[in-house]
């Protein structure tokens, strides 16, 4: 519902607008409209972020394009991109690093310097000649590319470069753009990468070894073996563990690389001159062919045997060299020591996850009684937001958060921390159902729904039942487990929507919820859930309806969407619609 600069919105769409459209496609005359510039704020900082708002009519047009694009292009990206993309995402992106980077020691962690506006509209023409040979849609994507767009004072700019932000199309033609970049790094890979031992080792490892097979062969010779003798093997053994075994300057070299969006990670086996020279040789390729630069103040080379990374809001931690230590391990019956191995960890930002729970109002810190209130704890809180969402939709509300934050950070070192951000949102979920059945307590209201706190709804003569979601277990699980999981939602982005089902269950080819006509169906829309609220007083009545239930949408004729506009419905129209909107 937010207008374009021709002021239209989505309130009114037709099948008869989508054949308008289509109908310009096809005789190649459909043109894009300027967008309108607004500035909104970065999440956690005190910076602001210029997007482009568009027509949403034309949204559906750059959705049309997207898909056809990406059916296309998307089999001809590289493997190591994530960002954007069907069936990938942070997940694979994470899976990728820890199947390939466990032994880099230099990693660069970088991103690109405003990646969509920095976008040659010039060298995406040339890019997209190469592929496609219909004049209409080259014309129609130059027509997107090129429209401008009016700042927030009303005056127009033309589009140099860039594509906008906000711009449904903007995610793909990004990945266009930054895939040339994906295939200058394989060929760096090819240019420096050397075969050879991997397992060259150090000589200060060599020299601790070499003393203790010495100790080893005098006591074969029959040599006394006694307190003072074996307290010197157990240093050495010690000093193994505290030894750098392998030889990263002199073993062969290794090049991986994994990207997400504009961010992305290079890890380098080898010495650390070479990290310095690929990273001179990638910035000058992007400023010569992509016109674009790495962003300096973002990009670091962290020797990960010692240093944590992070990346796409995850910590990557490796165990410092002198915290190694030998582990038992049985073979052929025998209990045998060996040096232990020493895997990437991953870490959530659980602070940082933490603070958007509480931002959005889900949980809250107060004191702990029993600790006289001297003590701060987290607990739930109501969220009068959801009150009006029948019980049905507030259980997979919730659910999808719960459920949300555990499978993104099931396989991270700290993920018994997302037990307690359970627990918490499932005490804010029972203060709201409390609030919404007027009981007075948590205790009555799982004693009303019991301790899986299920809804149920009757739909098509069946009773449907949802219990709160509960994993089994809050064990770390394997990084395998993500294999299987396709695009899965990040739960932060979910406290950043007021998600509701409710809102696209109703379509084009519905029929109207008060005659039941079937043609000339319209989507009668309205604004934001929480504006309506403030502004019920005085508003037609379809608008208080679909506030209490959270609904932004239903079908309507277009004479009745007409009298909604108007406020002509009467009351046998008024009470034929509460029969629909409760079903």
């Amino acid at each position: 519902m937010t207008p374009g600069i021709d002021g239209e919105t989505l309130d009114g769409m037709s099948i008869d607008k989508i054949e308008k459209m289509r109908s310009l496609l096809r005789a190649g005359k459909y043109k894009f409209s300027p967008t309108r510039e607004v500035t909104i704020p970065k999440p956690g900082k005190n910076e602001f972020r210029p997007t482009k708002v568009g027509s949403p009519n034309e949204k559906i047009v750059q959705k049309a394009i997207t898909q056809i694009m990406e059916a296309y292009y998307d089999p001809l990206f590289q493997d190591v991109s994530h960002g954007f993309r069907p069936k990938r995402g942070i997940q694979t992106a994470l899976t990728q690093i820890d199947s390939n980077f466990q032994s880099m020691r230099w990693v660069m962690e970088a991103d690109l310097r405003k990646a969509f506006d920095s976008i040659d509209h010039n060298k995406l023409m040339n890019m997209l000649k190469r592929d496609i040979k219909d004049d209409k849609v080259m014309a129609l994507i130059k027509s997107g590319t090129e429209a401008g767009y009016l700042d927030e004072i009303g005056k127009f700019h033309e589009s140099v470069v860039g594509t906008p932000q906000g711009n449904i199309t903007s995610p793909l033609t990004c990945n266009m753009f930054t895939n040339e970049f994906d295939k200058y790094i394989e060929e760096l890979r090819k240019e420096y990468e050397t075969v050879g031992n991997p397992r060259v080792l150090t000589r200060e490892y060599k020299d601790v070894t070499n003393k203790m097979k010495q100790y080893k062969w005098s006591m074969e010779k029959g040599e006394e073996i006694t307190v003072e003798s074996q307290e010197y093997f157990k240093e050495l053994m010690k000093d193994t563990m505290k030894t750098d075994r392998v030889d990263y300057e002199n073993r062969p070299i290794k090049i991986k690389y994994v990207r997400y969006a504009d961010d992305f990670m290079i890890g380098i086996e080898g010495p650390y001159k070479l990290a310095e020279t690929i990273y001179n040789k990638m910035d000058k390729f992007l400023r010569d062919n992509l016109s674009t630069e790495l962003n300096k103040e973002k990009t670091v080379i962290t020797d990960m045997q010692k240093s944590p990374m992070k990346f796409t809001g995850f910590y990557m931690k490796s165990m410092e060299a002198n915290e190694k230590m030998m582990e038992r391990m049985k073979i052929s019956d025998r209990l045998m020591m060996r040096r232990k191995k020493v895997r990437t960890s991953f870490f959530f930002d659980y602070e940082k996850t933490l603070k958007r729970l509480i931002e959005k109002g889900f949980i809250r810190w107060r004191p702990d009684k029993n600790n006289s209130g001297k003590n701060m704890m987290l607990r739930g809180r109501f969220k009068g937001n959801l009150m009006n969402l029948d019980h049905m939709d507030m259980v997979n509300y919730y659910n999808s958060m719960m459920r949300g934050l555990y499978n993104m950070y099931n396989m991270c070192r700290n993920m018994n921390n997302t037990a307690r951000m359970t627990w918490t949102l499932e005490e804010s979920y029972v203060l709201t159902l409390a609030r919404k059945f007027r009981t007075s307590s948590m205790k009555k209201v799982y004693d009303k729904f019991g301790k899986n706190l299920s809804a149920r709804k009757m739909v098509d003569n069946e009773v449907k039942t949802m219990d709160t979601f509960r994993p089994d277990s809050y064990e770390r699980k394997s990084m395998k487990t993500w294999k299987k999981v396709v695009n899965m939602v990040n739960p932060e982005d979910l406290t950043r929507i007021n998600w509701n089902r409710k809102y696209t269950k109703s379509n084009l080819f519905e029929k109207c919820v008060i005659c039941n006509a079937e043609s000339n169906i319209e989507m009668h829309h309205v604004r934001s859930i929480k504006t309506m609220k403030d502004k019920t007083k005085g508003t037609d009545f379809f608008t208080k309806q679909m506030s209490k239930i959270n609904r932004k949408q239903i079908p309507l004729c277009r004479d009745h969407h007409m009298k909604t506009h108007r406020k002509k419905t009467n009351a046998a129209e008024i009470k034929t619609y509460k029969r629909s909107v409760s079903n």
